[in-house]
């Protein structure tokens, strides 16, 4: 029913009133179903009705194949260097090194002087500007952990243009000093103050080290353009260079545990071999002098030992080791040899020992014999004059035996534990 038969029917019923509905009357005769009527205009559609419950699934079908994976997409953008939190290093360039010359401290703590600016003046081929070191204490360590040094300088150039780099090294007790990583070099950079950022990165596993080794770090320049002066700024409170490290930053000691409790005492060991026998002790002082026994019958007078000197006649000079001396010997210059100089040695076990060694020198040459002492420590003693002539603080004479001047007798050598006197 469209709107204007609706409006037909409101319009009937406001003049005669709603009519009732009457009985159904008999059905007529039915039409004749050969001709089709035309269709009528399709009414307005209706409201919706609820959604029905979901139905049950059914089985589902197989997977189909995955298909082929994409091109990789470009590379992004390389983000900023992350931080490194290692131990700092500080360039404390007003404390100078106390065992190597012009190298300066590379500190694990910042000290308090006033900042420094120290001047390079830079040439066409790089050049070392500043040699730091660590302590002799650090790292104490047998290796360098991998990872990144992180330098952080300010410095300016006057004059034109510049740039740098850094390297670091490990120095040993004796000296040497071998490269580890080398930073990449800075732009070029000019007056005013620059922030300069250098990297090095330590890609081995781990760099050995010997725990006595030093760390070492050297600061290079090189002139771009104009007649360049680098000026780099150490210490103060606003432009300390420094440099972060892969060590382990150190913390503050703790406090001492308890001690704990001393464990059960092991079985002894076996008895280690016999050391060597150590130097003879001073002699005692001599005892009272008991009482004389009675005189014995009297001997055959015996001679002292003689030692002839040179064991050959073309020996000018020699050296005789007292210790090979028997106490008591006569030492004798061969009358047919040509020696001149004979100097007496006594072995380093001798000092503060052997008191009661003796010994005579007699010289039957002609030629006037030079006598002198040194012990193996290297100290050279004064030889007592006697009746003999002094040359010099070390040495004296012997004359020979057709010097008209002294001929002296068989002379007496005395070792009295530090000197050797001739008497």
């Amino acid at each position: 029913m469209n709107s204007s038969e609706l409006l037909a029917i409101k319009k009937f019923q406001s003049i005669y009133g709603c009519p009732k509905q009457g009985d159904t009357g008999p059905q007529g005769i039915p039409g004749d179903a050969r001709f089709t009527g035309a269709t009528g205009s399709t009414g307005p559609t209706g409201i919706t009705g609820p959604t029905g419950m979901p139905g049950q699934a059914t089985n589902t079908g197989a997977t189909g194949y995955t298909g082929l994976t994409g091109p990789t997409g470009q590379t992004g953008p390389i983000g900023n260097p992350g931080a490194t939190s290692g131990q700092v290093l500080y360039f404390n360039y007003s404390v100078s090194d106390a065992l190597i010359t012009n190298y300066k401290e590379l500190g694990i703590f910042p000290n308090q002087n006033s900042q420094t600016i120290q001047s390079f003046s830079l040439a066409d081929t790089a050049s070392v500007m500043f040699s730091f070191i660590t302590a002799s204490n650090f790292p104490n360590a047998t290796s360098i952990p991998p990872g990144i040094f992180d330098f952080n300088i300010w410095a300016s150039v006057s004059g034109g243009t510049g740039y740098m780099y850094a390297q670091i090294l490990k120095r040993t007790v004796g000296g040497s000093e071998t490269v580890l990583a080398t930073t990449e070099n800075s732009d070029p950079f000019g007056s005013g103050i620059n922030t300069i950022n250098l990297t090095a990165a330590l890609t081995t596993a781990y760099i050995n080290l010997l725990q006595t080794d030093r760390l070492v770090i050297k600061l290079w320049g090189k002139r771009v353009s104009g007649g360049t002066t680098m000026n780099v700024y150490f210490q103060g409170t606003q432009y300390y260079s420094h440099v972060h490290t892969t060590f382990s930053v150190l913390g503050n000691t703790g406090p001492t545990g308890q001690t704990g409790p001393t464990g059960q005492t092991g079985p002894t060991g076996q008895t280690g071999p016999t050391g060597q026998t150590g130097p003879t002790g001073q002699t005692g002082p001599t005892g009272q002098t008991g009482p004389t026994g009675q005189t014995g019958p009297t001997g055959i007078p015996s001679l002292p030992t003689f030692m002839f000197v040179p064991d050959n006649i073309t020996t000018a000079s020699m050296i005789l080791y007292l210790s090979n001396v028997n106490p008591g010997a006569v030492i004798y210059n061969r009358a047919d040899g040509i020696l001149t100089s004979i100097n007496f040695s006594t072995p380093q076990s001798w000092n503060n020992a052997n008191a009661n060694w003796y010994a005579f020198l007699k010289n039957g040459n002609t030629r006037d014999l030079t006598v002198s002492h040194t012990s193996f420590g290297g100290t050279t003693a004064l030889i007592n004059a006697g009746n003999t002539k002094i040359h010099d603080s070390a040495h004296s004479m012997v004359y020979g035996v057709q010097n008209t001047n002294v001929n002296p007798s068989v002379m007496y050598l005395h070792w009295t534990s530090t000197n050797l006197l001739m008497i």
